[in-house]
């Protein structure tokens, strides 16, 4: 009897590794790993590798397909509008797609192994619970003694030292160092980064999330998509990206803000000249594993318009969160407070409608209003320095500030 075990980037490897050991010790049972091409793959941290023994088509018809879990599953999900981080549904969610567990609900959390006999489908929930589900399913291929006999030659026979198995019996500390040692194993990217006057055609220079935070602790990321094959980027994520850029310089005094894309530099900077990004962070995540990380890149290289929030703690970077526009359930929308045209056009007795940004995208004016962090003189604050940019700046400016302090006239 063949069972399949089907490995992809970002795997939970113990998903696959826990029920292969309880599995290959039954003579009977030929166990395969498969993949869409032979050859290593990486596991979810992307330290540990699995090599795929044979490809799909060379394994056509096996008795059981044994689907491991993980991160890498939302981008082997068809037409899923997911861009959230995984829990431990992942597998079934993938499965539901495949209209396998069309029906069904998750595994509850709390129950390690949910069987669906009339359908020849067996669940678990949980990293180690996949080795339950093994020695379940020996018991059904084979018998209650064959079951029994796998489970004592990998002497399975768990007595954690402590009851900290679940959320609902761990206590906060565990919670945290959980929480820090998740935020810990966040890969040092080698992002890219030009001058930030778009006019200076200097050389690029590599950064990390941390340089990006401006000296804050907090730092907002807008994923444009703009694929290393495209010249020109997402005209919807620029309308994003154009409204952001108005108010950079207010996000300036509370977060970092920077634009990433997936292009390389040179193609990401003309783009921003092109709309007259002036003023932004434009960083590069060319030959990085950013996009895949944060959930913002597919299968097969397409990138996703979405938001991320990172912490800084000290020397830990945190990921708060990535929303994309897309909510979970393929509804857009999931980003549009972030928009102003969206927000004004909404005011409109006939909304939005099917109004979308021009393709292609219209070039800004030659030479665009400098922003207020392109001016050194009016960061240093006070009237006097607004009146002398007040022309770069085309904006009225008043004489002084209207003194609140004066009565004003009474109304009868």
């Amino acid at each position: 009897m063949r069972i399949a075990i089907p490995v992809f980037p970002r795997l939970t490897a113990l998903d696959a590794i826990g029920p292969y050991e309880v599995l290959q010790r039954v003579p009977s049972l030929d166990i395969v790993f498969v993949g869409a091409e032979r050859g290593l793959v990486r596991t979810d941290n992307g330290f540990l590798g699995l090599a795929a023994d044979a490809t799909f088509d060379e394994v056509p018809r096996p008795d059981v397909v044994l689907v491991p879990g993980g991160i890498g599953t939302v981008h082997r999900v068809p037409d899923s509008g997911r861009r959230r981080p995984p829990r431990r549904a992942d597998r079934h969610d993938l499965l539901v797609r495949l209209q396998l567990l069309e029906g069904f609900g998750a595994t509850p959390a709390k129950q390690r192994v949910v069987e669906h006999l009339d359908r020849r489908i067996i669940t678990a929930a949980g990293v180690s619970s996949g080795i339950d589900m093994a020695i379940r399913l020996v018991e059904l291929l084979v018998d209650e003694v064959g079951a029994k006999a796998a489970q004592l030659m990998v002497e399975y026979d768990p007595q954690p030292p402590f009851d900290a198995g679940h959320p609902d019996r761990a206590d906060g500390a565990v919670l945290d160092r959980v929480r820090q040692w998740a935020a810990q194993r966040l890969p040092a990217y080698e992002l890219t980064e030009g001058p930030l006057d778009l006019t200076d055609d200097g050389p690029p220079t590599t950064v990390g999330l941390a340089e990006l935070f401006g000296g804050h602790d907090e730092l907002v990321v807008y994923h444009l998509m703009l694929h290393p094959d495209d010249d020109d980027a997402c005209p919807m994520c620029s309308l994003w990206v154009d409204g952001l850029h108005g108010v950079a310089h207010h996000l300036a005094r509370r977060a970092g803000f920077a634009v990433i894309a997936k292009a390389p530099i040179d193609k990401l900077r003309a783009w921003a000249r092109r709309r007259g990004w002036q003023g932004l962070r434009i960083v590069s995540a060319f030959n990085t594993s950013f996009a895949t990380d944060l959930h913002v890149e597919g299968s097969k290289g397409g990138q996703f318009p979405a938001v991320s929030v990172f912490l800084r703690d000290g020397d830990v970077i945190r990921h708060v969160l990535t929303q994309s526009a897309d909510f979970p359930d393929g509804r857009g929308r999931g980003i549009d407070l972030l928009s102003p045209v969206w927000n004004v056009l909404d005011l409109l007795p006939s909304g939005r409608g099917d109004w979308l940004p021009a393709t292609p995208t219209p070039a800004p004016a030659a030479e665009p209003s400098p922003t207020i962090a392109d001016n050194a003189a009016l960061r240093g604050g006070g009237w006097s320095a607004l009146r002398s940019v007040r022309d770069s700046l085309r904006m009225d400016v008043p004489e002084r500030p209207r003194d609140r302090t004066r009565s004003r006239p009474s109304v009868g």
